[in-house]
C-alpha cells in the first residue's frame, strides 16, 4: 500500500520531464528500487495504471531494476551482502551496519514519443 504515494511521485517527476522534452506521449519508465525499501514492482505499476488515465503516461510499462543492499563490518571494514538473518561479517564476524545502498528510488530513465 505504501506504493501508492511513491507513485505519485513517479508520475509527477515524469510528466514534469515529457513536458521538458516536448514528448507527446512516455511509453516506458525505468526504476532503480533498493530491495530495503519494500517496494514491490507489480503493486508500483498496477497504481501507476490508476494514476497515469488521461495523461501523456497513460499505458506506459513500469520496469523496476532491483538493489541489494550492503553492509558494512564495524569491525574490519569489510562491505558485504549479508546472509539472511545473519548481521555477521562473512570475513571477520563482527557487527554489519547498513551502508545506505539497498536505499535507492528513483527513475532512472524513460522512453518518450514526439509527435
Amino acid at each position: 500500500m505504501h506504493e501508492a504515494s511513491a507513485t505519485e511521485a513517479i508520475l509527477a517527476i515524469v510528466e514534469r520531464k515529457a513536458a521538458e522534452c516536448g514528448a507527446s506521449r512516455v511509453t516506458a519508465i525505468r526504476l532503480t528500487v533498493g530491495e530495503l525499501t519494500g517496494y514491490v514492482g507489480d503493486s508500483i505499476q498496477f497504481y501507476f495504471d490508476r494514476f497515469s488515465r488521461g495523461t501523456v503516461a497513460e499505458g506506459a510499462v513500469v520496469e523496476s531494476t532491483y538493489v541489494k543492499p550492503l553492509y558494512q563490518c564495524a569491525a574490519c571494514g569489510a562491505r558485504f551482502a549479508r546472509e539472511r538473518y545473519s548481521f555477521s561479517c562473512p570475513t571477520c564476524g563482527g557487527d554489519a551496519l547498513p551502508t545506505g545502498i539497498g536505499r535507492e528510488f528513483y527513475v532512472e530513465s524513460m522512453e518518450i514519443e514526439k509527435e
